[in-house]
């Protein structure tokens, strides 16, 4: 199995079982509303719930057209319009099972940026902000290789600068603007590629209030779900476009940088032949980087081949250090040899991933090789998993404090959605993976600071996760 190539088919998810299981109380009253209202009630088009809910309504779309009927609409349909974006909101919003929770988590936290960004990094083109915050200078190429002085060492400088600037931007508008979920309540202000908005989806409402009338919950709940994966499935080719959209961008600031390079530089030298042969593989690998990116939106599919511990972490390392140039070490001791089944597999490798991301952009800020101890063993029905990594003394104060922070939300102290809390730890992301996605029995997650070290301590019930080859095995 090609753990990678699997998890990169599997980035785009909604949790449809978890909403049915426990998500979507509120629904079901809306539902047995619905259901009882007869289909030859009606409300007047300028009421103000039908205005409401139905803002800038075509006619076409009423169900009644003779002229008596025109001017209102059936109070059932109403009802089913509610019910409709009651449901698009958990598909779309929900903290632990929305397409918002899979977007941030495995496509805008971190995995999009540095996948994008690593060939400029990589190749020297482009330099980090330090802890000034400002970006610092490109030695390497103006000092090292071009050896520049007087205006052309600044000039020059100034390109690079400019560029690394730009590419940022681009690439965070992609990220941030584009690559987000949008209703009429929602994002509104963004360019969102998942445009939900009650006017771009209302024909697929009615027609699926005409199709499924009548039905029962169940199954009624079934077609708003596949409707709502056919209008997700529509965005996909509006994603990719403003993914090939953001390489013709990004090609722009090389042919940019080339030039005012170029005005700075002789030719014929050997550091502006290094510089050509530079460009030139920089848009070979930025070309293969978005054709990659462009087919991270498909809809995932599922996972059968079971796979053991040491095999995914050997592949969540690999996904890290492939788009970092700061590459993780980790000292291992691992006393797990069951076969887990293959439908846990990328819930775990989002686990890991977040754990080693939270890692890798400590020691990023210090200038520093990332490097961790990682303890995994299963002791009767639990797999436990046990992350940390040094910390400076200086830092342990703000590590405290984001733990504290943590803590509150967890508590319920603070109610900010945590799947868009993309700026933060992860340690939000990490408590959604093991108390709602991986509900078991006593799972425990607990991030603390001790002997100078952050830990992250992970207890996971794992009797529902272990395969049946296994079960033969033992």
């Amino acid at each position: 199995m090609n753990m990678l190539k699997t998890v990169d088919a599997s980035k785009i998810d909604v949790d449809e079982n978890m909403l049915k299981r426990h998500e979507l109380a509120f629904g079901k009253e809306i539902f047995e509303l619905y259901n009882g209202i007869p289909v030859d009630l009606m409300v007047y088009k300028d009421a103000v719930a039908y205005k409401t809910l139905f803002p800038g309504e075509r006619e076409e779309n009423l169900l009644k057209e003779d002229k008596e009927q025109k001017t209102k609409v059936s109070y059932r349909y109403l009802i089913f319009i509610k019910f409709f974006l009651y449901l698009r909101d958990e598909f779309l919003l929900n903290d632990n099972a929305g397409l918002d929770y899979y977007l941030s988590s495995r496509v805008r936290h971190g995995t999009i940026a540095n996948q994008l960004r690593f060939n400029f990094q990589d190749l020297k083109l482009t330099t980090r902000k330090g802890i000034s915050g400002n970006y610092d200078m490109n030695l390497y190429w103006v000092d090292e290789i071009f050896h520049l002085e007087g205006e052309e060492h600044v000039k020059c400088m100034e390109a690079f600068l400019l560029f690394t600037q730009h590419v940022d931007e681009i690439i965070n508008d992609l990220n941030k603007n584009k690559i987000q979920v949008k209703t009429e309540k929602h994002n509104t202000e963004l360019l969102a590629c998942f445009d939900f908005s009650n006017d771009k989806i209302s024909d697929a409402i009615l027609e699926t209030y005409i199709d499924n009338d009548g039905l029962s919950y169940e199954l009624i709940l079934d077609e708003v779900f596949k409707k709502l994966w056919e209008i997700t499935e529509t965005c996909f080719p509006v994603v990719v476009s403003a993914v090939y959209e953001t390489e013709t961008r990004l090609k722009h600031e090389l042919d940019f940088l080339y030039r005012n390079v170029k005005a700075c530089v002789s030719a014929n030298t050997e550091g502006w032949h290094l510089f050509e042969t530079t460009f030139s593989r920089c848009l070979t690998h930025l070309h293969e980087d978005i054709k990659l990116v462009s087919q991270w939106f498909k809809r995932k599919q599922q996972q059968n081949e079971n796979f053991q511990m040491q095999q995914l972490l050997d592949a969540s390392v690999e996904a890290i250090n492939k788009v970092r140039s700061n590459h993780l070490t980790f000292e291992l001791q691992i006393s797990s040899n069951s076969f887990f089944k293959g439908k846990y597999l990328i819930v775990l490798f989002d686990l890991f991933h977040n754990i080693f991301n939270n890692v890798v952009d400590y020691f990023d800020k210090k200038n520093e090789t990332p490097t961790c101890e990682v303890v995994v063993n299963e002791e009767g029905k639990m797999l436990n998993i046990q992350v940390s990594n040094l910390i400076r003394a200086k830092d342990i104060p703000d590590a405290e404090k984001k733990i504290s922070n943590y803590k509150g939300y967890h508590n319920g102290q603070n109610k900010q959605s945590r799947s868009r809390l993309e700026g933060k730890s992860g340690l939000y992301k990490i408590d959604t993976i093991v108390y709602h996605q991986l509900m078991g029995e006593g799972n425990v997650f607990t991030p603390l600071v001790r002997d100078n070290q952050f830990v992250v301590s992970i207890s996971i019930y794992k009797l529902n996760m272990v395969s049946d080859v296994q079960d033969i095995i033992d």
